[in-house]
This record gives C-alpha cells, structure tokens and sequence, in this order.
C-alpha cells in the first residue's frame, strides 16, 4: 500500500497541476492500460512486478471500457475521454496496450503473455536503450 500512495504522490506532486488527461503522463511515463474488470488480479501483477514497472517508468491503469482507475483511484471523466479516444480502435481480445512516453501505442498484447516479454519490448526501444545508458547502476 506504501508503493501505491508513493506512486500516486509522483503522478501528482503538490506543485504540478493534476493528472487529468493522457497526454499529462507524455514524456514522462509509459503508460500499460490494462483493459479489464479484475482489480484484485491487476493488483497482484502490479504488486509481483513493482520494481519492473517502476524501473521503466511505468503507470499502469484499469480500464473497464468506460473508466479508467490507477491503483483504484478512479480517474477524471476527461481523462478517461483521453483514453477511450487512445485505444478506441484496439481489437477487443486486447488485454495490455503498451504506450510509449512518447503517447503513441506501441504494442497491444492477450492477457496470456508474459509480462517480461512487455519488458522486453521496452528495453528494446531507443528511449529506454538511452535511459539504461544513462543509468546503468538503476536499471
């Protein structure tokens, strides 16, 4: 629970405005919508793939089709609308939509894939190549 509200805090830190559109997380997160109903197994994932996740810079968000919830923090309806218009078009056997920092969708994947083949289509992208070898010793 302390690694959500930390995670919550970075989204939204007292003196930036709050995050109420996708286009907020742009250039600074890669964003995993997760397009489901299952909470407790969304939070499981995240719980088993934390350090994962935040070593790429990850925001990992539910979606049900209509709402979008970061770690069970329903987002803004106008976020939600920023969403909606984002993966409007993924097919609907779609489980995990992978979106670059720089906004654009770059993979889509079924629920059934392993979550270090994610990683690894991170790790090879040319913004991530960058941060690892700027960070060595945090990756």
């Amino acid at each position: 629970m302390l690694i959500i509200s930390i995670l919550l805090l970075s989204l939204n830190p007292s003196n930036s405005k709050p995050i109420d559109h996708l286009y907020d997380l742009k250039w600074k997160n890669r964003v995993l919508v997760i397009i489901a109903n299952e909470k407790e197994e969304i939070q499981d994932l995240v719980t088993l793939y934390n350090n994962e996740l935040n070593e790429r810079d990850f925001v990992v968000i539910r979606f049900d089709g209509e709402k979008a919830f970061v770690h069970d923090t329903k987002m803004s309806k106008r976020f939600s609308h920023s969403l909606i218009k984002k993966v409007r078009k993924v097919p609907q056997e779609v489980y995990f939509v992978l979106i670059g920092k720089d906004g654009r969708i770059k993979n889509v994947y079924p629920k059934d894939i392993n979550m270090n083949e994610i990683f690894s289509d991170v790790d090879k992208m040319p913004m991530r190549l960058d941060e690892m070898k700027r960070n060595p010793d945090g990756y």
